[in-house]
């Protein structure tokens, strides 16, 4: 064979060998517009339980298409194929009113539970999740064990403060724009946050574990350990504090959290909510 055809053959097995590496990475390095590989991300966040306190104002639903939003009852909720009890495309999201109205989510991707669960409610304020990682509060809590299934679902969360514009990009530098809006990652294995507003402040109580908080104050990002709070305040500035742990776990929000009864039709989920119980040496609450 002649040196010409053997340099155009390797090069026609060359191309081929790239093509077929181009399709690999276009399947496993696929990431969202945060920076956060795809792999991470939960297919479906589901709606296991639902608590309305006033039938005036209900838990909804609405679809990523904007049509039919679904207003829902107080029952659980045991099947994932429901339009009506599930989240799984941009821009769907939950609505919860401010009036003790309390909904609890776990997070599955390829049929597994991603070791990940929320629990969003509120006393005066709306909370509203919107898939698949942003909160705006309100009211959540928010937990992680990222040793589940070798998966960290949503590895960065998005905390927006209440009636502020949400679905900043993750990898979006934190500007002036983003003043309202807080990126939370978990540090530590097991992690357990209860997000809020205090005087129209965003701040994130650490109850487990550890978190790194970004934020237009501190764009690089601070760690903030199990038993201190970081607190958003005005003027790009914040406060890193310590709380009263006992505390903290006893607010009304982070008892909802723990209502075992209310995750109860997925056992993955009530064991992680159990083994959060068990890190924090805390009794259930009343059910």
């Amino acid at each position: 064979m002649s040196n010409s055809k053997l340099c155009q053959k390797r090069s026609t097995v060359c191309l081929f060998i790239a093509a077929i590496v181009v399709v690999l990475l276009s399947q496993f390095v696929v990431t969202t517009s945060g920076g956060v590989y795809a792999a991470d991300l939960p297919h479906i966040a589901r709606i296991v339980k639902v608590y309305n306190a006033s039938n005036k104002s209900k838990i909804t639903v609405y679809p990523a298409d904007g049509v039919n939003p679904t207003a829902l009852s107080a029952v659980a909720y045991t099947e994932p194929g429901s339009r009506s009890n599930r989240l799984n495309q941009k821009p769907a999201y939950l609505g919860v009113p401010g009036n003790n109205s309390n909904a609890k989510l776990n997070f599955y991707r390829n049929g597994k539970f991603m070791g990940f669960v929320a629990s969003i409610g509120s006393v005066s304020n709306w909370t509203t999740y919107s898939y698949p990682c942003t909160y705006h509060v309100g009211n959540a809590a928010v937990g992680w064990d990222i040793s589940v299934n070798g998966a960290n679902s949503c590895p960065d969360i998005q905390i927006v403060k209440s009636g502020s514009a949400g679905n900043l990009a993750l990898s979006q530098p934190i500007t002036q724009a983003a003043r309202s809006q807080l990126i939370v990652s978990p540090q530590e294995e097991l992690t357990l946050i209860h997000t809020y507003e205090d005087n129209r402040n965003l701040v994130v109580d650490v109850l487990l574990g550890a978190i790194r908080v970004k934020s237009a104050s501190n764009p690089t990002g601070r760690v903030v350990a199990a038993g201190n709070q970081y607190i958003e305040l005005p003027n790009e500035r914040y406060r890193v504090q310590p709380i009263n742990l006992d505390r903290a776990v006893r607010s009304p929000s982070v008892q909802d959290f723990f209502k075992l009864d209310d995750w109860s039709s997925d056992r993955a989920a009530t064991e992680l909510v159990r083994k959060f119980q068990e890190s924090l040496q805390t009794e259930p609450p009343p059910q």
